[in-house]
């Protein structure tokens, strides 16, 4: 049998959030669903990490934004966690090709203090390139017919 006791105690206790790393590839098919990140605490008192996770596209156009940890979680002293968040996005065959952003916005309750840590990523819209491709080859089609179809009537045209 084991218990986990936590006290509250009048000072002394120190919370120090870092996040380890934010789980995005550099260049990706897809906007992200879900993001994932490795948030640890170094500090000697457990801490209930708050914030949001945002996604900007070009332009800085917010694309989707959550809040991280709405389960409370904790994270103990000297420990890391790793933290998912779903991200209301919607792939959409009309979404731009660019770079992307990902923000994560993070601190503990009871403080003020936030950091903010940005990852940026390219995200190339396959459907719409290839979609962009075929359009682009039926137009230079279509002028290459019309240009040899007027050639034609004017070599016609010659006695």
């Amino acid at each position: 049998v084991a218990s986990l006791i936590f006290l509250v105690t009048a000072g002394g206790g120190i919370q120090n959030l870092h996040l380890s790393n934010i789980l995005q590839s550099s260049i990706s098919l897809s906007l992200p669903e879900t993001t994932s990140f490795i948030m640890a605490n170094s500090g000697n008192t457990q801490s209930d990490p708050i914030g949001y996770v945002s996604l900007s596209g070009p332009g800085h156009h917010l694309i989707a934004q959550a809040i991280i940890n709405h389960t409370s979680a904790l994270i103990l002293p000297s420990s890391s966690i790793l933290m998912s968040v779903n991200l209301p996005t919607h792939n959409s065959l009309f979404t731009l090709p660019g770079i992307y952003t990902l923000k994560l916005v993070y601190g503990h309750s009871g403080s003020s203090k936030l950091t903010s840590i940005s990852k940026s990523f390219l995200y190339i819209n396959l459907p719409l390139i290839v979609l962009l491709v075929i359009i682009l080859i039926v137009l230079v089609l279509v002028i290459r017919m019309t240009i040899r179809k007027r050639r034609r009537k004017k070599n016609n045209r010659k006695p």
